[in-house]
């Protein structure tokens, strides 16, 4: 006999009690309170068992990991596909944008490629055409702008700037006081409550009072909430317009894969399964309130829910930039989004279970799924579908709702909408960053072969030789020397503060650490300069994305690298500031060094790319002022 439990007895006449639910329900092949397969009642077999097939796509199985069919699930079988169609190909453009160097395009891309997925569900299924502006305003829309704003307020708590961005390592500059628990530990928590209070409003509203709608609301909030504040964090890209600092591919595809996919999904399942808990605790009958086990207590799922959403920043801030890493983040992350996906399957898969045990049953109706005739209730007798799990059917109000055979837009207009949405979102960015990109990469002196002028430099205040006019030569200037080399710099303290001083180390920080120049030391026999450039670069490489040479002529190093006014070797690079919530803010770094007798120097200078210029020179100024341990000091 076929284990299918559909091909099982195809016109039964009579009832049978449900071993899974207890309820007497009608002979078919599926029970049409709880879902279950009637096969082994019908044969008086087995009893006790649990369903294994997924409430809202009994083609499925409850414990797989399926993306679409648990983020979305009142989605017919042929609208699955579709929408897994549309998801393919927004990560495509997305890694098309990355690769051609578009980074700021991409993560826009990135960024509502789920949430432009997530409105087209809920226009194309639904299922609360008698309230979407209600549900859209306190899902949606709150999760964008409560994402938005959170996102400029973290940036102004926990700013992720040069010295920021490069805490940590070998380098020994400190970062600002909270900042990595802040950004990995409290704001990710804090931004999944912020998310969760939208959906919350409506739970006082008995006509949301289904489990399954809880996790809607917040599945929806929170791919909202983090694609907003994934655009508002990454707007600093926009300044280095179409021609990328930073030209490395594969770590910037692999870093927007998991912004634009992973981190939501994520998202999505942590608040969305945490509101279905709420719901089903709140909302369901009393008698039902352990249907999941621990994990149906508040408690157990806020525990849960914030887990999964600390444990995406966590996860970020393990080993470096470099793509294996890369590679090596995105599979744990992968790892965490199934085991947040099982759990809000779980929770969608029990509460459509539970809103089953209080309906009567009604007279028989044509099943939109399978078009078998079966009583109208809460799932197909014939193919196990649960109906409250498909698209409302349209026409006479008066009538009792069923299921609709299709969604309201249907396969080739979905697809048709989402694809214009998405490439006009894409347009309007990339038209955003062609224009600020064609004032970029212009010298403020016409000849680029002879030094700047300071008055054309755009930052806050650079010392002159008309500032010693009524005072001593140099006034208040301040020298600082590296311990282990003799090697010193001399600075000016209104723009420079001194921010570690160790053996072979010694960093400044300029403008609130908006800048910073590093200069490592060695001596010979130790290490030679090439080796000591190697290592400074590598590390560079670890903390920075995509950092690599940068290669546009327009940027390039002019004459002969000197440091303290040796000759030296020296090189141009590029690369991003990343943080857990999104890359914010692309950077150039400038490394030169030199030898002089025993001692080695290197000089980094690591600026952003908004004051490029500016900040090279500043730096360059630093590198001109620094005396060796062999030069004669007056």
């Amino acid at each position: 006999m076929s284990e299918d439990p559909a091909q099982e007895g195809a016109s039964p006449v009579g009832a049978v009690p449900c071993d899974q639910c207890g309820q007497e329900v009608p002979a078919l092949a599926w029970c049409i309170r709880c879902g279950d397969p009637l096969g082994p009642e019908r044969r008086r077999g087995r009893s006790g068992r649990v369903r294994e097939a997924f409430a809202a796509a009994p083609e499925e199985r409850a414990r797989a990991v399926r993306l679409v069919s648990t983020l979305y699930p009142a989605l017919p079988r042929e609208e699955i596909r579709t929408f897994q169609a549309a998801l393919v190909g927004g990560t495509l453009l997305v890694i098309l944008l990355a690769a051609l160097g578009f980074h700021p395009v991409a993560v826009v891309a990135a960024a509502v490629l789920v949430p432009l997925v997530t409105i087209l569900y809920l226009v194309d299924v639904d299922t609360y055409e008698d309230e979407p502006l209600r549900v859209l305003a306190v899902t949606f829309l709150w999760g964008a702008l409560t994402g938005a704003l959170f996102a400029l307020a973290l940036d102004r708590i926990f700013p992720v700037g040069v010295a920021a961005g490069l805490a940590a390592g070998p380098l020994g500059v400190a970062a600002p006081p909270g900042f990595p628990v802040g950004r990995t530990i409290v704001a990710p928590i804090a931004g999944g409550l912020i998310a969760l209070a939208g959906p919350l409003f409506l739970l006082r509203y008995r006509r949301f009072n289904d489990v399954l709608d809880g996790a809607t609301f917040g599945v929806t909030a929170a791919v909202a909430f983090v694609g907003a504040q994934t655009i508002v964090t990454s707007a600093g890209l926009f300044q280095s317009g179409l021609r990328p600092v930073s030209p490395e591919v594969l770590s910037w595809v692999v870093r927007l894969l998991s912004l634009g996919v992973v981190t939501p999904v994520i998202a999505a399942a942590a608040v969305g399964g945490l509101a279905g808990v709420l719901w089903l605790r709140l909302r369901g009958p009393d008698a039902h309130e352990g249907m999941l086990g621990p994990l149906g207590l508040p408690p157990v799922a806020a525990l849960l829910a914030a887990a999964l959403l600390v444990a995406t920043p966590v996860i970020d801030a393990i080993g470096g930039e470099e793509a294996p890493v890369q590679v090596v983040r995105l599979v744990l992350l992968v790892l965490v989004a199934a085991v947040a996906l099982l759990w809000l399957r779980r929770i969608i898969h029990t509460g459509l279970i539970q809103e089953s045990l209080e309906i009567p049953v009604g007279p028989p109706a044509a099943c939109a799924s399978c078009g078998e005739a079966t009583p109208r209730h809460t799932f197909c007798g014939a193919c196990g579908v649960a109906l409250r799990a498909l698209p409302k059917e349209r026409g006479d109000a008066t009538a009792a709702p069923l299921p609709a055979a299709h969604a309201r837009l249907g396969a080739q207009r979905l697809l048709i909408a989402f694809g214009v949405l998405l490439a006009a979102v894409t347009i309007v960015a990339l038209v955003v960053a062609w224009m600020i990109g064609q004032g970029l990469d212009r010298p403020a002196c016409p000849d680029r072969e002879q030094p700047c002028p300071l008055a054309a430099i755009a930052l806050p205040r650079l010392a002159t030789s008309a500032d010693a006019v009524d005072g001593p030569p140099f006034p208040g200037y301040a020298t600082v020397a590296e311990s282990a080399s003799g090697i010193a710099v001399t600075y000016d303290p209104e723009i420079w503060v001194v921010s570690a001083n160790d053996a072979g180390f010694l960093a400044l920080d300029g403008y609130g650490g908006v800048i910073s120049w590093i200069l490592d030391t060695a001596r010979r026999g130790e290490l030679d300069l090439q080796g000591l450039f190697d290592l400074r670069r590598d590390f560079f490489r670890t903390r920075l994305l995509g950092f690599e040479k940068d290669r546009e002529p327009a940027r390039r190093l002019l004459g002969t690298p000197t440091l303290g006014h040796r000759p030296g070797i020296g090189g141009l690079f590029g690369g991003t500031i990343d943080s857990p919530q999104g890359p914010g803010q692309e950077v150039s770094v400038a490394i030169v060094g030199s030898v002089d007798g025993s001692a080695i120097g290197l000089a980094s200078v690591i600026v952003p790319f908004e004051v490029r210029d500016a900040g090279l020179q500043l730096g360059d100024s630093l590198n001109n002022a620094l005396a060796w341990p062999s030069d004669e000091v007056p």
